[in-house]
């Protein structure tokens, strides 16, 4: 270890929560609410999604297509898009 390389917090404690369990159809998006209040939205892909088949995975919404990604204009103060939100 290098002198000026010190550990930037302790990880020893890990705080213990009851888990948290869903179960919500196929094709179908979940709202989960974390312990901490913030918000996690959980889409279940559907019984016959096949990640091979990129073209009806493309139909299906699950993939982006490469022109509506490239075709973005690049701004350095835009921010990514969360799957999570915190609380209001």
């Amino acid at each position: 270890m290098k002198d000026h390389d010190d550990p930037v917090e302790e990880v020893s404690f890990v705080p213990f929560f009851e888990d948290i369990a869903v179960d919500y159809e196929p094709g179908t998006t979940q709202e989960v609410t974390m312990h901490d209040g913030s918000k996690l939205y959980l889409k279940k892909l559907e019984e016959d999604y096949d990640p091979t088949d990129k073209i009806s995975g493309a139909a299906s919404g699950c993939t982006k297509p490469r022109a509506a990604a490239s075709s973005r204009p690049a701004s350095s103060t835009s921010s990514p898009t969360a799957t999570t939100s915190s609380r209001s």
